[in-house]
């Protein structure tokens, strides 16, 4: 077999499950050997590059190696624009033949090059926050869901969840505010949605509070850009604030109990699907990030 040479980058912070599958599916364009670019290699010690380049280096190394894969591992330190991170690659790396990506910024950048595309089908949507999430708080039953074992110990060795609490600290990063909708029509149907993107799952509606905004003004403006729904607000119902409901990151949601004014129901950019269901039938559906549990709470 011919040798053919495959150029993977990241920011690895840290390396998981998706970069694993990515390099698996390149296998199937016939890449025999992997360069594995870690990104950033100039970032290091804050809340979104927590993580130095060597002890990236080291959480690489231990899985590939487990995995019996041909690689060597560069550092790519942040450049002022695309074009000087591509010349920077080309002239600093040995000769490689194609580009693993299933990054559109990185497919662009690589566009007008000789070398082959490797298009990444992203099959596990894994989000580096997320785990850095898990990670501060200690989730540990998801990160096994998202890490490789040998990567977890590591990451437990160095005592990253005090490293990443210091950082969140040091640089004022909080939970986010998010607002939900028990959202009620006159036969006491409540609107539910089905949600597209991570967490996937059944779901109140609702969305994130924009800067200027009062909650209520968020679930109103939410409701309508969102699911196609007119509300006015009846009451608080209660606030969601643990830190491990969502796995997405830290997110405290204020919910409110509304009534449908009027609506043309339809799924907006997070819903894939929405539907009305009675209220206490709502109550038994298995649902994502806490919302289940609240609403088993729930009077209305």
């Amino acid at each position: 077999m011919n040798k053919k040479i495959g150029l993977f980058i990241g920011r690895f912070q840290p390396f998981h499950l998706g970069h694993i599958d990515a390099l698996k599916q390149a296998r199937k364009y016939g890449i025999t050997e992997f360069f594995i670019g870690v990104g950033s290699s100039n970032k290091e010690h804050t809340a979104e590059n927590p993580f130095t380049y060597e002890e990236r280096k080291t959480m690489i190394t231990k899985i590939l190696n487990a995995l019996w894969v041909k690689f060597t591992i560069y550092p790519l330190p942040d450049m002022e624009s695309d074009d000087d991170r591509k010349n920077y690659i080309i002239n600093n790396l040995p000769k490689f033949d194609a580009v693993i990506s299933g990054n559109p910024r990185t497919t662009s950048i690589f566009k007008k090059t000789p070398y082959k595309i490797c298009n990444i089908k992203i099959t596990k949507d894994i989000k580096s926050t997320a785990i850095r999430h898990m990670l501060h708080i200690g989730d540990m039953e998801g990160l096994k869901t998202l890490v490789p074992g040998q990567v977890i110990i590591y990451l437990q060795s160095m005592k990253a969840d005090k490293r990443l609490a210091k950082y969140y600290r040091d640089e004022h990063i909080g939970p986010s505010i998010a607002v939900d909708g028990i959202l009620l029509t006159k036969d006491k149907r409540i609107v539910i949605i089905q949600r597209k993107n991570p967490p996937l799952g059944y779901a109140l509606p609702g969305g994130f509070v924009d800067y200027g905004e009062t909650t209520e003004q968020a679930l109103v403006r939410e409701m309508k850009e969102e699911i196609g729904v007119h509300i006015k607000i009846r009451k608080l119902a209660g606030v969601m604030s643990d830190p491990k409901r969502d796995p997405r990151s830290h997110i405290i949601s204020i919910v409110y109990i509304a009534d449908i004014v009027s609506w043309r129901i339809k799924a907006g950019d997070d819903a894939k699907s929405v539907k009305l269901m009675k209220f206490e039938k709502a109550k038994e559906l298995k649902m994502v990030a806490g919302h289940d549990k609240f609403l088993q709470t729930c009077t209305i």
